[in-house]
């Protein structure tokens, strides 16, 4: 996570994140052999997500265009798609996890900072989640589909789709990067299984993660 530990000494969110447009352009090409030639997804039929994941079957979808990697800003509340010659090809608002700062424990709501990948491309109109308030499991809560993505702490992570429209903007996940349920459905026809993910911070992320060290 060379992105979210030196955070700090960026002197600007813009130069952050053009800092990090230029890392996922050298992971796309010097650290991912091959990656974007071959845009397969995978799909599996689980019933939600799960910490454990057996790899799905290969998809014969391919994405259309030519997109190469994600950026997240946790500042700009954005998703944004690039594609290999860092041209904008998709954007869309965002609401991500409610705690501040960089993930620290599989248990804490906040969403994690640095560089990933996709894991995963799921079909997730079925899954149920807990309702805190009325202690039932409501389907609709991940839309249409769950881009897992590969980190550290946990494999729950994800891009997804949302039943609560009205919060998208703000920070009330419990540490996934939720879009409309419309943007979620444009977006999986445009990633692929290993495509780069960079998630950056907020300026109140890194004053959070300052005082945790």
């Amino acid at each position: 996570n060379y992105l979210c530990k030196d955070a700090r000494a960026f002197a600007s969110m813009e130069e952050l994140k053009a800092s990090a447009r230029k890392i996922a352009f050298c992971l796309l090409f010097c650290l991912i052999p091959g990656a974007g030639s071959d845009p397969h997804s995978f799909y599996s039929a689980a019933s939600e997500p799960m910490e454990t994941v057996e790899e799905g079957p290969v998809s014969s979808a391919v994405p259309s265009g030519n997109a190469a990697f994600i950026l997240v800003s946790k500042e700009d509340m954005c998703l944004q798609l690039y594609s290999s010659c860092s041209e904008l090809l998709f954007s869309a608002p965002i609401s991500c996890g409610s705690e501040y700062g960089d993930k620290r424990t599989k248990e804490d709501e906040r969403t994690p900072e640095g560089v990933f990948s996709i894991r995963r491309i799921e079909p997730s109109s079925e899954w149920t989640h807990l309702n805190p308030e009325n202690g039932c499991r409501e389907k609709g809560c991940y839309g249409d589909w769950f881009i897992r993505l590969n980190t550290p702490l946990s494999l729950r992570i994800g891009i997804h789709g949302t039943n609560k429209p009205e919060e998208i903007g703000l920070r009330t996940s419990e540490g996934c990067i939720r879009l409309n349920n419309r943007d979620i459905d444009r977006l999986v026809e445009m990633v692929y299984v290993g495509m780069p993910v960079i998630i950056t911070p907020a300026a109140e992320d890194i004053a959070a993660d300052t005082k945790a060290l």
